[in-house]
């Protein structure tokens, strides 16, 4: 049969099915599975383990240094084994003013499904569940093995996930690759990525005196928001360069094949500018993909120091503070770059370290990749953008140091999604093609088309 064969079969299947598929997602999303606040964390990881179970999968929790149960569930097929990872956790829904809708009930209206956690991540879950019973249905087995991980700490940094990995690289080897969460889809297509940026993020902090002191001295004391300032640019210089010692002779050069697959982005500078609602980018055009690509970067993500109220206040400030996040690609270690701060910076100031992420980056040639790439094609009607990694960061790195090629090879949220946001969404259509895509995949991993 051929692939537009399967996929009028798996629409057949899902239109039959679709009002048990919208039910279990109205169901997950309606527990408030809120990491951050430790809310119906284990009520939603008792959910997925009875609704997996229900569909065949054998299912356990893996034991978290952090307490958090991770759910792992496998069900037997052909001999090629897959692992998909996805988090069953989500961001606060606060300022619930600001929702048009019961942030915890899913509501369809004009086309758009809303709810806290319908695109990250708990849609994707359903969307995949479908699709594993979509296959087996249609062809009467499942051509693949599929296992699963859905942690429930995505959204506090996923703490947990190094140890559970190295604890259980038994329970993954061998598997062809890991399909992660992510993945995203805009008017021109679906955007598929082979990897994450690392990350780096500290908060600098300079006391110059016990307390604020009036503003009449201010000749003959130290300003620590004007120090930070300066130490700041040690840091990093006007035109963005940074200049911690070593942070650029690492950085790994692009390959052939991936300078190959900068050439098929097409998403433009105005459609970039548009989307983050700023009149121009700050480079130039032609530098936009490499720049996001490749470019490790250094970002002032907070600054505050002195008097912030309303009206006047006329001191000499004694603490300045900084957020910075360092996005880091390819070879680069964010410990090492960590020592290498540390030294520039003068005694006085106190580093505190939220996060250490190390990038990764899997091959376009690994057989998953290319055959999510392929069925994207089906599906979509147009081959599916495919970038070295995306400009953000995620634990994929602790799967790539296991052993398994990892990337992000599904597209459900789409630009307007409001990620974090109120109104959290994805668009029906949107949720129905990730079953289909999802449903390609699994065949033709499984060598059934």
């Amino acid at each position: 049969m051929t692939e537009q064969g399967f996929l009028n079969r798996f629409e057949e299947f899902v239109e039959s099915n679709w009002d048990r598929i919208l039910g279990e997602l109205s169901q997950l999303i309606g527990i408030p599975s809120v990491s951050a606040k430790n809310q119906s964390i284990s009520e939603c990881a008792n959910f997925l383990k009875s609704l997996l179970e229900s569909y065949g999968f054998s299912v356990s929790f893996l034991e978290s240094p952090t307490g958090t149960p991770a759910v792992y569930a496998e069900k037997k097929g052909g001999p090629t084994s897959i692992l998909l990872y996805n988090h069953y956790d989500v961001q606060p829904p606060e300022p619930l003013e600001e929702w048009e809708t019961d942030p915890f009930q899913l509501v369809e209206r004009d086309g758009l499904l809303f709810g806290r956690g319908v695109s990250d991540n708990k849609g994707e879950i359903i969307a995949r569940l479908a699709a594993v019973d979509c296959v087996e249905k249609v062809l009467g087995e499942l051509p693949v093995t599929v296992k699963w991980l859905i942690e429930g700490e995505e959204e506090v940094g996923s703490p947990g996930i190094p140890e559970i990995v190295s604890r259980n690289k038994k329970l993954f080897k061998g598997v062809l690759g890991c399909m992660w969460e992510g993945g995203d889809i805009d008017r021109n297509g679906p955007n598929l990525y082979l990897g994450v940026k690392g990350m780096l993020y500290v908060e600098l902090t300079l006391r110059t005196a016990k307390a604020d002191a009036h503003s009449m001295y201010a000749p003959i004391i130290e300003n620590a928001a004007e120090k930070l300032l300066k130490i700041i640019r040690m840091i990093k210089d006007e035109r963005g360069r940074v200049k911690v010692p070593g942070f650029y002779e690492s950085v790994a050069k692009p390959t052939e094949a991936e300078k190959k697959l900068m050439k098929g982005l097409r998403k433009s500078a105005r459609e970039y500018a548009e989307s983050l609602g700023v009149e121009r980018l700050a480079v130039e055009s032609s530098k936009v993909a490499e720049k996001l690509v490749y470019e490790p970067t250094c970002n002032i993500a907070g600054l505050y120091s002195g008097y912030t109220g309303p009206g006047s206040k006329t001191i000499v400030p004694s603490t300045a503070t900084v957020k910075i996040d360092f996005r880091l690609v390819p070879n680069q270690d964010p410990l090492k770059l960590l020592k290498n701060l540390e030294k520039i910076l003068p005694r006085e100031v106190d580093v505190k370290v939220y996060t250490v992420s190390y990038p990764a980056r899997t091959s376009p040639e690994n057989p998953l990749v290319k055959a999510a790439v392929e069925a994207a094609a089906h599906v979509y009607r147009k081959r599916p953008s495919v970038l070295p990694n995306m400009a953000g960061t995620g634990p994929l790195y602790h799967f790539v140091k296991a052993g398994i090629p990892t990337a992000m090879l599904s597209a459900l949220a789409h630009p307007g999604s409001k990620l974090h946001a109120p109104n959290e969404n994805i668009y029906r259509e949107h949720f129905i093609k990730s079953i289909l895509h999802h449903a390609l995949i699994f065949t033709k991993v499984g060598g059934r088309a």
